[in-house]
């Protein structure tokens, strides 16, 4: 592994929802299509979580290519 960080740009909202979430202050609407023991992969565009998810994935998938 590289000692090199890359740096990734997501808002300070993205990267305190998920933060929110890891410390379980907010959690997943469970109300569409957000991820649970089936399926890890799936997001709610209508869930704020969801959401701080797709960007943050996109922003790293984004670093990576």
């Amino acid at each position: 592994m590289n000692n090199e960080q890359e740096k990734v740009s997501v808002s300070r909202q993205t990267l305190t929802v998920v933060a929110d979430e890891v410390a379980g202050r907010i959690n997943h609407l469970f109300r569409g299509s957000c991820p649970d023991e089936l399926d890890l992969q799936a997001r709610d565009k209508g869930c704020l979580v969801c959401r701080a998810l797709i960007e943050l994935e996109g922003e790293l998938n984004s670093s990576v290519s």
